[in-house]
């Protein structure tokens, strides 16, 4: 399973900085085109696939037609309402709409999308890496106990490769306490029932709070996907 969340983060926030990385290169674009930029008044003329189509003059007196980058249901503009337009003296076929939705949306967009996937990436990576600690300090401080092995259970909760993963399950009884406690291991990719031929497993428990335990399933064969 450590595998499979590795490859999950590594693809979650692979994905989201290379939507961070387009996010920054289109806003920089924006920048860099309205620095330079003149500004001339248009209007909306027509649509194209739900896309403004805008036509202004330059400041040779020339007209020009340019069709809006970003579609929307409904128009984002009304036939025939004024917009400001701004171009690069010489390039008045690659003008642009100045306003938010055409300049600002999608710099926006993919940095709020390259957010998302990063944070999701980043939240898979940081509880692996969690869980890896936790599994190292239970072995080194933790109590090892041998705990009753009560079988194993479908974990409907999550779901993997689109399945339900499944859990070994245990039973101990504190002898200082008399309190009985339960275990479970971490999610597997298969059916162990067939491979646990025993009456007891190993777990080591944080005896200040035994919710911080670690069963032992190393005795368990390799499952390919793993």
């Amino acid at each position: 399973m450590g595998k499979l969340v590795w490859v999950f983060g590594g693809v979650f926030g692979g994905v989201g900085i290379a939507l961070l990385a387009a996010g920054i290169v289109a806003l920089h674009s924006t920048r860099e085109f309205r620095e330079g930029a003149l500004s001339a008044p248009g209007t909306v003329v027509d649509f194209d696939s739900a896309k403004p189509v805008v036509e202004f003059v330059d400041q040779d007196g020339a007209t020009h037609r340019i069709v809006g980058s970003v579609s929307s249901n409904p128009p984002a503009f009304d036939l025939g309402e004024r917009v400001t337009v701004r171009y690069r003296p010489g390039e008045p076929a690659q003008a642009r709409i100045d306003s938010f939705l055409e300049s600002g949306f999608l710099p926006i967009l993919l940095g709020g999308m390259g957010t998302v996937f990063s944070s999701i990436g980043a939240g898979f990576l940081i509880w692996e890496v969690r869980k890896r600690r936790q599994g190292a300090w239970l072995q080194q401080f933790g109590l090892r106990v041998q705990a009753k092995y009560t079988g194993v259970r479908l974990d409907t909760s999550v779901r993997v490769n689109g399945r339900n993963p499944w859990r070994l399950t245990a039973q101990w009884q504190n002898p200082a306490t008399g309190l009985v406690h339960s275990f479970e291991s971490e999610v597997l990719l298969f059916d162990p029932s067939d491979y646990v031929r025993r009456d007891t497993v190993e777990v080591w428990v944080d005896t200040n709070d035994p919710s911080r335990h670690h069963l032992d399933t190393t005795f368990l064969p390799k499952h390919a996907g793993a």
